[in-house]
């Protein structure tokens, strides 16, 4: 049951999250950040393959495309390779990319429509689909705002690595 797993999640986060039963449904805030982001941080392997997926999908949905697999397939593998310092993946990508993806389309947090994924348009997937965006977008915002201030530094010009190692290192 949804709620009592829910209750006994609140129950164990205690302080770290508030809860507000003065409206129609009760109501849970951060309290303490940092703490729940250490818990987001131990749980993220577990789920690392389906939100790379989901936030691949995402990124196509937030322009209104509906990708293919293959179209797919190469935008997650961009994000995969850009967090590859972040997280220990399994198999090979593509492997594992066609698993996850077919147990995403099976378990309904994504559906294929004519050759070209979908985001699933049952409440609970698009749930889930929400939950394993949320979960990655913290790594992907930390990358986004470490290559804005990177590009400050120096504006004009590109470096070779050895070049750029040897700027930001003083």
């Amino acid at each position: 049951d949804l709620g009592r797993t829910i209750d006994k999640c609140a129950l164990l986060l205690g302080s770290a999250i508030g809860r507000h039963s003065n409206s129609l449904e009760t109501v849970y805030t951060p309290e303490k950040r940092f703490i729940l982001s250490y818990y987001r941080n131990q749980i993220m392997h577990l789920f690392v393959s389906e939100a790379i997926i989901a936030c691949s999908v995402n990124n196509y949905v937030q322009r209104g495309i509906s990708p293919s697999r293959k179209d797919l397939l190469t935008s997650a593998q961009f994000l995969s390779r850009l967090l590859k310092w972040e997280f220990v993946y399994e198999a090979p990508f593509e492997e594992t990319f066609t698993a996850t993806l077919d147990k995403m389309v099976k378990d309904g947090t994504l559906c294929e429509q004519n050759g070209h994924v979908l985001c699933s348009k049952d409440q609970n997937g698009a749930r889930l689909f929400s939950f394993l965006c949320f979960l990655l977008w913290p790594f992907v915002e930390g990358y986004w705002m470490a290559a804005q201030y990177l590009s400050t530094l120096l504006p004009d010009r590109a470096l070779e690595e050895k070049l750029f190692m040897n700027e930001i290192q003083m």
